[in-house]
């Protein structure tokens, strides 16, 4: 248990690195820009590796909820916790996210932390890590465009749509369908199933937002 905290602990501070590299490297660009490089690396990284557990190597999520984690489980929480715990302390220092985004934040490295201490409901985390992953490459092509004064183009309107729909599609629809599985579960422990639904309402918050977005943005007048 306790070493598991410590590669939590190791794995924030390779991020931390990473990031720090970056800025040495990509110095003609802001802190934030950099951090949402790292934000895109974790998205890119643990969504390829939830991808490979459900269609390679296995258990499939949505069929082995409360089962025992496995190893390259294991090391997706561990990737991703470490990930949340530096983008926490990142977004705490620099005042750049609302209650929202650091409530995400928290309820993300909190549940994978307690999953990975105890052993078990891995299957059901990672789905949701996948679901919540999936769309954030796009939401960061979004803000490097709005920087690189690029947004009234085709391309930034077409990643707009992309992000949209699958944020219905995922996070709504197909987290609607997780959340549901989860409560059902008689062998999911209690602060997992509280953890789920608390994600899934702030995706619903996130959701109504984005549809107000989308009315500016493809139906509007107005350039937006």
């Amino acid at each position: 248990m306790v070493a598991c905290l410590w590669f939590v602990c190791g794995s924030s501070l390779i991020w931390a690195l990473a990031y720090l590299a970056l800025c040495n490297v990509n110095h003609m660009h802001t802190s934030e820009w950099n951090c949402r490089i790292i934000a895109m690396i974790h998205s890119l990284l643990v969504t390829k590796l939830v991808e490979v557990m459900a269609l390679i190597t296995g258990p499939w999520p949505f069929t082995t909820l409360a089962h025992p984690n496995t190893s390259l489980q294991n090391i997706t929480l561990i990737i991703s916790a470490g990930y949340f715990i530096f983008d926490i302390i990142w977004c705490t220092v620099m005042q750049t996210e609302g209650y929202t985004m650091m409530a995400h934040h928290v309820i993300s490295a909190v549940s994978l932390i307690g999953v990975l201490l105890h052993g078990k409901s891995a299957s059901e985390v990672v789905a949701v890590v996948w679901g919540s992953e999936l769309t954030n490459p796009f939401l960061q092509i979004r803000w490097f465009l709005r920087e690189a004064k690029a947004y009234d183009t085709k391309l930034s309107k077409v990643n707009d749509a992309i992000f949209i729909i699958l944020f219905a599609f995922v996070r709504v629809g197909i987290g609607a369908y997780v959340d549901f599985l989860v409560l059902q579960s008689a062998t999911t422990v209690w602060w997992i199933k509280i953890g789920g639904t608390a994600f899934y309402l702030i995706g619903l918050i996130w959701m109504w937002q984005i549809l107000c977005f989308a009315k500016k943005r493809f139906f509007s007048t107005k350039k937006y």
